[in-house]
């Protein structure tokens, strides 16, 4: 039968155990889930809840609970070990009083700490590192107790540390706990790879990220590329370049994509032709004009502030540089979105053995990316391929032009009028 004193060893070595799981239970429990099972009418997650609101009085609990049964421990339990040794040794002829007492103690010394460590210590907190939740949710009524039982002393210990702490001017921690975009991302990374999240969803939260860093620009439609519709047109010729597109909104020109006056939605231009308007400025709804350098988070709100779907976007001197759509913004997000009638074809169409077709608007770092080059810091100052092209020739290419990428060539194999459509890339030839 176990003595009284061995008794106590054990009760102080798992009143440690218990204060060490309740103290990492409590960090790193969500606070999200104890507010859901709140929800559920779960009396624990209630306390463990009103504990983590007030994690700051609770883990200094913690710190006088494990301090208090580490020094019984030590008080008690090495001179129990120590006595209990003495036989054993003399039976091994370590007669000398002192040898057998020192002797003793240090084994006892050795034997406590480590199963200090490894039953008080590291076996509680794996156990709350791998079940978080229940670890929480059951330590948490007998450490309220314990909380309230020692809060006089804890009291008086914090008060005494938040003197020091004035003392060294260090200002007291915030209640509230926030994390960096940095710290999200890795959170995010570690979720995926632990299958909390699907890819899609990571997918969508790292474009997130990524979104109030875009500016019009990025998104926009080139001036170049933009279809329009005219006031020095007819009907007829407006009509057939709607038919053509298929697009809902038209931006509507003075006969220069610099002059845009409006923007026309096709239900209005067939209901014009019907009624015989011949003039598209009866029929021009406001047209929303944006700089380049506009963030498109902010751009989004306007949109759905100003109830639009289309704005316009111009350079610093005030000349037309694109366009943009709700959905260009929207794509940022949740990748590209084809209609039924929308030919879905890559950007960047990979031929076999390294072999690519590439459309010219292609980003140069993107493209960079694919074929696993670097892109000088010079290079850099190009955004798109066609403008990579144009640059490293210094004149209006042709078809067949050739440029180097790294240990690639770049091929033009597609013009349209001056401007580089497509372009054929493939490694170098030894």
């Amino acid at each position: 039968m176990l003595s009284a004193e061995a008794l106590l060893i054990v009760a102080l070595i798992l009143l440690n155990a218990f204060f060490v799981v309740a103290e990492f239970a409590l960090v790193r429990v969500r606070a999200t889930r104890l507010e859901e099972l709140v929800q559920q009418q779960n009396w624990r997650a209630r306390i463990a809840k009103h504990a983590q609101e007030h994690i700051d009085a609770y883990l200094n609990t913690v710190q006088v609970g494990i301090t208090l049964a580490s020094i019984g421990l030590g008080w008690v339990a090495e001179p129990w070990a120590a006595k209990q040794l003495q036989p054993l040794l003399t039976l091994f002829g370590v007669t000398s009083p002192r040898s057998v007492h020192l002797t003793a103690f240090l084994i006892g010394y050795l034997t406590i700490t480590f199963l200090h460590v490894v039953i008080g210590e590291m076996v509680p907190k794996s156990i709350a590192i791998r079940c978080t939740e229940p670890a929480a949710l059951w330590t948490a009524p007998p450490l309220n107790l314990f909380h309230r039982l020692l809060y006089p002393l804890t009291w008086l210990m914090t008060g005494c540390a938040s003197l020091v702490l004035r003392l060294l001017r260090i200002p007291p921690a915030s209640p509230e706990e926030a994390y960096s975009q940095e710290e999200l991302r890795l959170l995010l990374a570690s979720s995926r790879r632990s299958g909390a999240l699907k890819d899609t969803e990571a997918e969508l939260m790292e474009h997130v990220f990524s979104f109030g860093d875009k500016r019009a620009k990025d998104v926009m439609v080139p001036r170049v590329d933009m279809v329009y519709l005219s006031t020095t047109w007819s009907m007829e010729e407006n009509l057939r370049v709607a038919e053509q597109y298929g697009f809902t909104r038209f931006p509507l020109c003075e006969g220069d994509p610099d002059k845009v006056i409006g923007i026309v939605h096709v239900k209005d231009l067939y209901r014009a032709r019907q009624h015989g308007i011949d003039s598209l400025k009866h029929i021009a709804r406001d047209c929303l004009i944006v700089p380049e350098s506009k963030p498109i988070d902010e751009l989004l709100r306007e949109f759905q502030k100003q109830k639009m779907h289309m704005a316009i976007v111009v350079d610093e001197y005030g000349g037309t540089s694109g366009l943009v759509t709700i959905e260009d913004v929207i794509e940022e997000i949740v990748g590209e979105i084809y209609d039924e009638f929308e030919p879905v074809q890559p950007r960047i169409q990979k031929l076999g053995d390294n072999r690519y077709l590439v459309e010219a608007n292609v980003e140069l770092d993107e493209l960079a990316s694919q074929l696993g080059v670097q892109v000088s810091e010079e290079d850099g100052a190009f955004e798109t391929v066609a403008g990579y092209v144009m640059g490293k020739l210094s004149s209006i290419p042709r078809v067949g032009d050739r440029v180097l990428l790294g240990e690639y060539e770049m091929q033009v194999v597609e013009m349209r009028g001056r401007r580089v459509h497509r372009v054929y890339v493939q490694p170098l030839q030894n």
